[in-house]
C-alpha cells in the first residue's frame, strides 16, 4: 500500500513538472512558442485589421515555431494596474506613457530586453537621451520608444493669413517667445474675432500644458532627496510668472477661448474649427485634427516652443512598447521581429514595408510627412529609407513644418515623480485663474505646492 502511494505520488509530481515545464518560455501542448499581440484593431478599423492581418499571416509564415494570439488591450491608466499584477497583460503593450516607466519598472510588470535590444541591433541605432527614459538606473532596457514626441506650438495657418501672420511664401509667422505669442494672439483675436491661444483646464491636459509653458520660464516641479523621498519645489518667483503670463491672457488681453473646460479633443477640436488659432501639442495630433476634427491637411502648421525668460525647452514623451514580465528569451526575439515587420520599428527598416505602411495611412485619410518630423532613431541610412519610401503617399506640406526641429531647443522629460497626479493638482491652477480674475495668483501657487507634496509626493512608497 505504501509503495503504491510512492508511485501514485511520483507519477504526479512527474506529471506536475511536465506541465511546468510545457508553461515556460511560452511553450504550449503543441510545442509553439506563445506571443500575444496587444492594441490589436477592432472591426471598425477596418483598413488598420486588414493590414495588421495580412502582417500576421507573414509573420506565421516566417515563424511556423510560433502560436500568435492577439488582444485588443490598449494602456489604460484605470486598469493596467491591476492587469499586469494579475499577469493579465498581452505580452506586448503599445502606448505605454513614458511617465509610468518607473513604476512598471519598480514593480515587476515588464520583462527586462536588454539582451534581446543588443542581439536585435536596436540599442545603437536609438537616441541615447530617450533610451534612457526607457531603462532602470542600471541601464537595464524595459520598454522601446514607439513613438517620440517634441512639444511644439500647432497653429490654424488660415487664422493666420486672416491675421496677416504669414510670411510672402505663405508660411506661418511663428512666435519666437511668449511676449510674442501673446502679442499675435491679440493681433489674431482683433483680425478674426477667433481666440487667438487654447489653454486647457482638465483630465490633466491643463496642468500638463502648464507643466510645459513653465519649464520655458524656468520652473523646477521637483526634486529627489538623498534619501529617495521626493519634495516639490515649483512654489517660486518663476512659477509666478508663469501664472502671470496666463493671467494677462485671459483677464488682461482677452485672447483666450470662452470656455473654461477645456480638454485635450475640445482644445483639438477649437483649432480645427477655426475657434482658436494656437495650441500647445505635438505633432502627432496632426492625425485627429484631420480625421477627428476636420481640419484640412494644409491648415496645420507647426513650430518649436516659444521662449521664456528661463530659457527655451521641449518636453519630451510618446508612447513605448512594453513587454510583459516572465517572457522567455525566444519570446522576446519574436517580439521584436514582430514590431520590426509591422510596425517599422528597426534600424535596418524594410522599405516595402515602410511603404506599405504610409500607403495604409495615406488611404485611412491620416497625414504622411516626406521624413519622421521627430524620430528616437539616430541612422542617417535609416532616415534616407524613409524618405524614399514614403514619397509616393506623402500628403503634407513639409514648409508648414520646418520650425518644428531641435535648433536652439533643449528636451526635457515630464516630471519623474508622479507626473499625471501633478498635472491633475494644476489643472486646478489653470481652472482658477480662467473663471476667478481677482484670483491671489501667489496663495494658489502655495496651496498646490503643498496639496501636491502632502497628497502624493509623501504617499510614494
Amino acid at each position: 500500500m505504501k509503495k503504491r502511494v510512492k508511485i501514485t505520488a511520483l507519477v504526479t509530481a512527474l506529471f506536475l513538472l511536465t506541465a511546468m515545464l510545457a508553461g515556460c518560455g511560452g511553450q504550449k501542448d503543441s510545442g509553439k512558442v506563445s506571443l500575444t499581440v496587444g492594441n490589436w484593431p477592432t472591426e471598425a478599423q477596418e483598413r488598420e485589421l486588414q493590414v495588421k492581418t495580412e502582417f500576421k499571416q507573414q509573420f506565421e509564415q516566417e515563424h511556423p515555431e510560433l502560436e500568435m494570439k492577439t488582444d485588443n488591450y490598449a494602456f489604460d491608466v484605470k486598469t493596467f494596474a491591476a492587469k499586469a499584477a494579475a499577469k493579465q497583460l498581452p505580452d506586448i503593450i503599445y502606448n505605454l506613457p513614458y511617465t509610468e516607466v518607473k513604476t512598471v519598472i519598480r514593480n515587476g510588470y515588464a520583462s527586462d530586453m536588454t539582451e534581446a535590444a543588443k542581439r536585435k541591433g536596436l540599442l545603437d541605432a536609438l537616441d541615447p537621451e530617450m533610451m534612457a527614459m526607457c531603462s532602470d538606473e542600471d541601464g537595464n532596457v524595459y520598454c522601446l520608444p514607439r513613438v517620440a514626441y517634441m512639444m511644439g506650438l500647432m497653429v490654424n495657418k488660415k487664422l493666420f493669413a486672416q491675421a496677416g501672420l504669414v510670411n510672402e511664401d505663405g508660411t506661418v509667422k511663428f512666435p519666437e517667445n511668449f511676449e510674442q505669442l501673446t502679442e499675435y494672439a491679440q493681433i489674431i483675436k482683433e483680425k478674426t474675432g477667433a481666440a487667438g491661444f487654447c489653454m486647457p483646464s482638465t483630465n490633466n491636459v491643463g496642468g500638463w500644458i502648464l507643466t510645459c509653458i513653465a519649464y520655458n520660464f524656468g520652473v523646477e516641479f521637483e526634486k529627489q532627496n538623498d534619501d529617495g523621498s521626493w519634495t516639490a519645489t515649483f512654489d517660486t518667483p518663476e512659477f509666478h510668472k508663469t501664472l502671470e503670463w496666463l493671467y494677462d491672457m485671459k483677464w488682461n488681453k482677452n485672447v483666450l477661448q470662452d470656455n473654461t473646460v477645456v480638454d485635450a479633443t475640445e482644445m483639438q477640436m477649437q483649432l480645427g474649427s477655426d475657434r482658436a488659432a494656437m495650441v500647445i501639442g505635438n505633432s502627432d495630433w496632426c492625425n485627429k485634427q484631420v480625421t477627428t476634427c476636420g481640419m484640412a491637411k494644409d491648415n496645420i502648421a507647426m513650430a518649436k516652443m516659444p521662449a521664456g525668460d528661463g530659457g527655451r525647452y521641449a518636453m519630451l514623451g510618446g508612447s513605448l512598447f512594453m513587454f510583459a514580465q516572465g517572457l522567455s528569451e525566444e519570446q522576446k526575439d519574436l517580439a521584436l521581429d514582430w514590431i520590426a515587420l509591422s510596425e517599422q520599428f528597426t534600424a535596418d527598416v524594410d522599405k516595402e514595408g515602410y511603404a506599405k505602411q504610409c500607403q495604409s495611412f495615406n488611404e485611412s485619410g491620416y497625414c504622411v510627412f516626406p521624413r519622421e518630423l521627430f524620430t528616437p532613431w539616430i541612422s542617417p541610412e535609416r532616415a534616407a529609407i524613409v524618405e524614399e519610401a514614403s514619397a509616393p503617399y506623402v500628403n503634407m506640406n513639409i514648409k508648414d513644418f520646418e520650425e518644428y526641429n531641435r535648433d536652439g531647443i533643449e528636451l526635457r522629460t515630464e516630471p519623474e515623480a508622479c507626473a499625471q497626479q501633478l498635472y491633475s493638482v494644476l489643472d486646478g491652477v489653470v481652472q482658477r485663474i480662467l473663471t476667478d480674475q481677482n484670483v491671489n495668483l501667489e496663495e494658489i501657487s502655495k496651496k498646490a505646492q503643498e496639496d501636491f507634496q502632502a497628497n502624493f509626493l509623501d504617499k510614494m512608497d
